[in-house]
């Protein structure tokens, strides 16, 4: 019996080309299969509710935050024969477990990342005071859409504290705000307006497409960007500065995305097996990656094929990745983050003293926790 699994993922060859060709390589395995799948811009990948998608489609890539949400509602089935998650690179799989059970497999493994063009910038700073500097002399840019700036602010958090904000009731203590929005006040009155327009992936294009720039301290990571042929000049991807007060790349917000699959699909057990098989070493290091996706797999990180085909992207990120932080596995999350995001933006915008930041992030935070 012919059976198509329907499919949404994000638009970008990172999140569309390589589940599309992973697709077909199982569909000529799985004859009486086949996909059909679409894509949603970058920005409904990180907002657009899931209650909108999991009705109309079999397979859902999403990013992790969504995942408490998504189980809480029945939205989502969980995997009862999941991977070991220390099989995928850092946290990458534990952040799509809630409640004690797995709801998703992390296929794309990402986190933010310094990057800088090699050729006008052999090296990449390794701490804050270097990247200002090169801010100051207006050679940086940075990703600073509401979104990002909100994970820029959570980095550094993370990365000054040692831990994992946005829990105990707090966003975060005040002595670290203080000092972590020093640090993102600099960066964001150094780097020029557009930037407060940007994401990773139009920094990643500005960097590979134009001689203007030379480096990025924070965004998320792209291979794409650095693989030869893929825009006219290359993009290398290095661990982000060293957290405030360390000798350490810790902190950086997990991102990636994860395969799960709809609770009400008509082909529940085609479409985890499917999702099962994607994940695997073999599937991630060949066609996965080969199509322009960003594995998550642990095998593919340690790959030395992969690493060639990518200017050292995974050897040279790999840190930042191992000790990256994660937000709140929560499904009142994404209220904290959708709207903390818009005042971080605000108060950088304004050139704010980040008082009323703070406060409302604690209180968003608070009433996640309260919520549950």
């Amino acid at each position: 019996m012919s059976r198509e699994l329907r499919g949404m993922t994000w638009r970008h060859d990172r999140g569309e080309r390589s589940i599309v060709e992973a697709s077909r390589e199982w569909s000529r395995e799985h004859p009486g299969v086949t996909f059909a799948w679409e894509s949603r811009s970058l920005l409904d990948f990180g907002d657009q509710p899931l209650a909108e998608l999991a009705g109309e489609y079999d397979l859902l890539v999403i990013d992790h935050p969504h995942v408490a949400e998504a189980a809480a509602q029945g939205l989502l089935a969980a995997f009862e024969a999941a991977p070991d998650p220390s099989a995928f690179v850092g946290r990458s799989q534990p952040s799509y477990v809630w409640g004690g059970a797995c709801w998703g497999l992390a296929i794309d493994a990402a986190t933010q990342v310094s990057l800088h063009r090699p050729e006008l910038l052999p090296d990449a700073p390794s701490d804050w005071e270097g990247a200002i500097a090169l801010a100051r002399e207006g050679r940086a840019i940075w990703a600073g859409k509401p979104v990002d700036a909100f994970a820029s602010l959570f980095t550094l958090v993370a990365g000054i504290s040692g831990s994992d904000p946005a829990r105990g009731g707090r966003f975060c203590d005040d002595g670290v705000f203080e000092e972590a929005w020093s640090v993102l006040r600099d960066l964001a009155d150094a780097v020029p307006e557009r930037c407060f327009d940007a994401n990773p992936i139009d920094v990643a294009e500005e960097l590979a497409t134009g001689d203007e720039f030379s480096y990025c301290p924070l965004a998320y990571g792209y291979t794409n960007y650095s693989r030869a042929g893929y825009r006219p000049h290359r993009v290398r991807y290095r661990d982000i500065p060293f957290a405030p007060g360390t000798r350490e790349p810790r902190g950086s917000m997990l991102g990636g995305a994860g395969i799960t699959v709809s609770a009400g699909s008509a082909h529940l057990a085609t479409a985890q097996e499917f999702a099962l098989w994607a994940a695997r070493p073999e599937v991630q290091t060949g066609v996965y990656f080969d199509a322009g996706g960003q594995p998550g797999h642990a095998a593919a990180w340690s790959d030395p094929r992969l690493d060639a085909l990518t200017d050292g992207f995974f050897s040279g990120t790999g840190e930042s990745m191992r000790q990256a932080s994660l937000r709140p596995g929560h499904p009142a999350y994404m209220r904290l983050q959708n709207e903390g995001s818009r005042e971080i933006w605000a108060g950088l915008r304004d050139k704010s003293d980040g008082q009323s930041v703070r406060a409302r992030l604690d209180e968003l935070t608070a009433q996640m926790e309260e919520s549950a």
